[in-house]
């Protein structure tokens, strides 16, 4: 059975603990109000992206009714990544409302 679920995002951080992208200081996103935890979609970040477990990684995606991130790779409208400390369980589908 597929759990599906959405979060906002203080749930969300709380829940799955994103991590600050080492690669650029600079990296919008901030969970922690300091460090920035979205990973570019190409380049050095995309490779370090593609280097993590599937149950890791979100995509911050873009849609006409709001930015979403989901769990998983996914490629369309995808504006970065963001990668957890804490995994997303077997055949999960979640939401996070930005």
């Amino acid at each position: 059975m597929t759990e599906e679920l959405e979060l906002d995002v203080d749930a969300f951080v709380e829940r799955f603990r994103p991590i600050p992208n080492h690669l650029n200081p600079d990296a919008p996103y901030s969970c922690d109000g300091n460090n920035g935890a979205l990973f570019e979609t190409y380049g050095e970040e995309y490779a370090f992206v593609r280097s993590y477990p599937l149950a890791h990684i979100w995509t911050l995606v873009a849609t006409p009714d709001g930015d979403y991130l989901l769990s998983g790779n996914h490629y369309v409208n995808r504006g970065g990544y963001v990668l957890t400390e804490l995994p997303v369980r077997d055949n999960a589908k979640i939401v996070v409302s930005l």
